[in-house]
């Protein structure tokens, strides 16, 4: 692959990153939806596995129920466009401007379309092409990450067997994962249908490997009032406490001018499979419902954002306080 190539693809962070003819590879995207009512939560993640059993897939969990399903084609039938987001596997598409699902296997039948409008994409800027900033020019990282939307108005509707579920009026989100394996601990925790008021949030704290070595790092933003917070490793923002009991979560981050207080209440969980070198082989639990509560203040402690989401994204993987230690 030329330079240019290269540096095309970085500032384009939705498109396909991979090759497929490399191994130990995954990339996926994640497409979460939530009706109007805030009663439907549905998400799929369309994919590829570049290792071992080499695949296409697409994994679909409803977060009201925890049920879920992994559908695998073979490779041949996953594409993408070079010159924007668009991938197809098998007969279903997924763009930025929205998705068609057409899923049929000899128990489920999944239908269906929608459309995203006025979707907010997470800035692309010279030095920081997405939300990973300087980061995404280092190589060879374990994982890498983008939020392609932090949030669209969905459009129409998706029919599991004879029920049809409507988003119209609905919220949407999408982000996206490449690269080797997921990391050995993380915090995952996304809302974007807060009551009562317009904002979107990410945090994603991880132990990532480095040189032999290891070290937490962290993602963070939130976007309230027509205002990006950003709280991140490179921004030189830090992790003041992370606190884990009965089903509960609590993390302050903090900065030079904000300070973040993120308390999460996990509730029904459902199976996913997530990447150990390339192969979708690790088994992990997330919440779709979960009940999510930030407070954003100055350091004069005046609140700038006070609001709830009840229908969060939260995932919590292996040792969570670990991702406290300053190293």
């Amino acid at each position: 692959m030329s330079i240019h190539s290269t540096i095309a693809k970085i500032y384009r962070p939705a498109v396909f990153q991979g090759r497929l003819d490399s191994g130990g590879y995954f990339e996926g995207w994640y497409f979460k939806q939530v009706s109007t009512d805030s009663r439907r939560v549905l998400a799929f993640i369309p994919g590829v596995s570049l290792s071992g059993e080499r695949h296409a897939f697409i994994q679909m969990i409803d977060g009201t129920t925890g049920a879920s399903r992994y559908f695998s084609y073979d490779l041949s039938e996953f594409s993408w466009r070079r010159d924007r987001f668009e991938i197809g596997i098998g007969a279903s598409r997924f763009s930025s401007e929205g998705m068609s699902i057409n899923i049929t296997t000899p128990d489920i039948r999944v239908t269906g379309s929608l459309d995203f409008c006025d979707p907010l994409p997470y800035p692309v800027k010279l030095l920081s092409p997405g939300i990973m900033g300087w980061y995404s020019f280092v190589p060879s990282m374990e994982c890498y990450h983008d939020v392609v939307s932090m949030g669209h108005r969905l459009e129409g509707s998706i029919t599991i067997q004879e029920e049809t579920i409507g988003f119209d009026g609905g919220r949407g989100y999408i982000e996206k994962d490449w690269g080797v394996s997921f990391p050995e601990s993380w915090i995952w925790l996304q809302g974007n249908t807060f009551t009562g008021v317009d904002a979107s949030f990410m945090l994603s704290v991880a132990k990532i490997p480095w040189r032999g070595r290891h070290f937490n790092g962290f993602l963070c933003f939130l976007y309230a009032g027509g205002t990006l917070y950003r709280f991140m490793t490179y921004t030189g923002a830090r992790i003041d406490e992370i606190r884990q009991g009965d089903n509960r979560l609590f993390v302050s981050v903090s900065d030079r001018r904000h300070r973040l207080f993120v308390e999460a209440r996990q509730h029904v969980t459902g199976s996913l499979a997530a990447p150990a070198m390339g192969t979708m082989s690790r088994p992990i639990k997330e919440c779709g419902n979960a009940s999510l509560n930030l407070r954003l203040e100055d350091t004069g402690g005046r609140i700038i954002f006070d609001a709830s989401d009840t229908t969060a994204g939260m995932e919590a993987v292996g040792d969570i306080l670990e991702l406290s230690r300053r190293r």
